[in-house]
């Protein structure tokens, strides 16, 4: 019997009590989603409406043919035939001849409320001039798109304002659907993709998916197009979501930050992508993309769980067996800690993993599985395993018993006993860890600089306060430590700066410049970009100037401010 087979029933009340508890906090993201009915009725709507095309006296499909087919002005395809619920239209994706019932004179009057809702800074007056526009119904949404270069996209109010009016106007419409489909298929204005991208969500338009997953691929749309489909919820769209994240290129760090941010809302999609989601971590060999899966497992909660019991009983592969592991213990609940528990006495050749998994949990009551193991056991994995679980579950009373394996000189398990008792604030044991990082032989180093990856900010910020104190030889290799962690303190600034301002060490300079672009233009920002740039044109060593720009092209780029006025029309960059 499967182990979430076994589960007792007082586990069972502990998961339904934290299923209720959890459905109580606020949601990073928690969208309105229409019901079946809801789109079953919007679907009818939109037939009734081709229906009526078809039988009207000004349909004629030679007329059509002469009028209404593509046509392409200095090579550019401007009118697309589009098919929308298996009805063909016609549109003019670039807005240039606008077919509407609309006087010169309503026209006039629709422009100047899109300049109220696009330029004016008070709310009411926007929404005002939206409800305006509203009025006309279907009839103004070309006109909608042709000014919509007018507006900031990248101002949350004003973007809002005009999606939700877009939203309105096109929910119900065939005519505003097959606008969004034609541009979301032809167009390459980016202002019109993007405002198309974010009314097919803000609709929940299923039809669009297809269309929506190739500009997903595209690292200009990549994070509208993502939301877009997180909204829809389309069930089919989920393993094409999860093969494009997986072929992000990984240099990319503004687009890893990106998918980053928009993993922690999978959960949204339901329990149905529960399962896809959970594969695509185990089998993903991108160190780099992994953490963006991570985050998508543990937006499902509970739901990933069942899955997640299922493959740790099935697999025999060491690499999925450690992911699974840490899965199951990032999702942080009593009774997965339980599962984990059991799972440990059950496959004690899935040990060495099991503890990784064990340690992600935080929870205390694994301490005593901790403890035992590492005085018992004859695995120097198993043993290092526990020492950096103790590194996080431990505290001041482990001290002297860590402190025994300081002396474990064979497989490194020494060094795993510095790095724990640096974590639990253990003075002796940190200047031993910083003396064998600086002057230690090679696999010395190579494993603290690793371990160094794994150290929480208060022993970051010891380090960074004390750099003052080595020469640059030993600077290099801290430095070279220091690029490990995901995260580094602010402290870290004012010293990387005072020591670019005295070194000439061409090697050291060039690896604090590596660390600044790992973190430049992120929340994570150490020092910002124009160091690098200063940099560029400053230094005098060809093969910095020459890193330097490969630094750069790494590094996230700044966002630029797109700035509007009634002069430039407010265009997207």
């Amino acid at each position: 019997m499967a182990i979430h087979e076994r589960i007792s029933s007082d586990l069972l009340h502990q998961m339904s009590k934290l299923k209720d508890e959890l459905a109580t906090l606020p949601q990073a993201v928690q969208e309105k989603h229409l019901s079946d009915d809801e789109q079953l009725s919007i679907r009818e709507e939109l037939l009734k409406q081709a229906e009526m095309e078809e039988e009207s006296d000004d349909f004629d499909e030679d007329i059509l043919g002469g009028i209404g087919s593509p046509k392409y002005i200095d090579g550019i395809e401007k009118k697309v035939e589009v098919e929308y619920l298996g009805r063909v239209g016609y549109i003019d994706i670039s807005f240039e001849t606008l077919q509407t019932n609309l006087t010169e004179e309503e026209y006039g009057k629709i422009v100047r409320w899109l300049e109220e809702m696009a330029y004016d800074d008070n709310p009411q007056t926007s929404a005002n001039a939206a409800k305006e526009i509203e009025k006309y119904g279907d009839e103004v949404i070309e006109v909608v798109f042709r000014e919509c270069r007018k507006f900031d996209l990248s101002h949350q109010q004003k973007r809002q304002q005009l999606v939700q009016l877009l939203a309105r106007l096109t929910n119900r419409s065939l005519k505003g659907r097959r606008i969004i489909k034609g541009i979301l298929q032809k167009a390459t204005t980016p202002q019109h993709i993007n405002v198309a991208l974010m009314v097919s969500g803000a609709i929940y338009d299923k039809e669009v998916a297809d269309e929506i997953l190739r500009h997903a691929k595209n690292p200009d749309h990549f994070g509208i197009s993502v939301d877009a489909l997180l909204k829809i919820r389309a069930k089919e769209t989920v393993k094409p979501l999860l093969q494009i994240i997986h072929d992000i290129d990984t240099e990319k760090k503004e687009l890893l930050d990106e998918a980053i941010q928009y993993a922690h809302r999978f959960g949204e999609f339901g329990p149905f992508a529960v399962k896809d989601v959970c594969e695509a971590l185990i089998n993903c060999s991108k160190f780099r993309i992994r953490p963006i899966f991570t985050v998508a497992v543990r937006s499902f909660r509970d739901d990933a769980v069942p899955h997640l019991l299922e493959m740790l009983e099935k697999e025999h592969d060491d690499l999925k067996i450690d992911r699974i592991s840490k899965a199951l213990g990032g999702l942080g609940s009593p009774y997965v800690t339980n599962m984990l528990m059991e799972a440990y006495d059950k496959f004690p050749g899935k040990r060495v993993h099991l503890i990784d998994g064990l340690s992600h949990t935080k929870d205390p009551q694994v301490l005593p599985l901790l403890l035992r193991e590492l005085q018992q056991t004859e695995s120097w994995k198993l043993r290092q395993k526990c020492l950096l679980a103790m590194a996080f579950l431990g505290n001041q009373e482990h001290i002297p018993l860590l402190r025994q394996y300081t002396s474990y000189k064979k497989d490194k398990i020494y060094l795993y006993a510095l790095f724990a008792l640096v974590c639990l604030h253990d003075d002796a044991a940190f200047d031993q860890y910083m003396k064998l990082l600086v002057h230690g032989d090679q696999e010395e180093q190579y494993e603290l600089e690793k371990l160094t990856a794994k150290m929480p900010m208060n022993a970051l910020v010891k380090i960074s306060r004390g750099l003052s104190a080595y020469n640059d030889s030993e600077l290099l290799s801290i430095i070279t430590a220091l690029q490990r962690p995901n995260v580094l303190p602010r402290e870290l600034a004012n010293t990387l700066k005072e020591i670019l301002s005295r070194t000439t060490n061409a090697t050291l300079r060039l690896e604090i410049y590596r660390l600044i672009g790992l973190h430049v233009n992120t929340k994570k920002e150490i020092l910002p970009q124009h160091i690098l740039y200063n940099a560029r044109q400053n230094e005098e060593n060809p093969r910095v100037r020459r890193e330097l720009e490969q630094i750069m092209k790494n590094m996230k780029q700044e966002k630029g401010h797109v700035a509007v006025s009634r002069e430039n029309g407010g265009l997207f960059e």
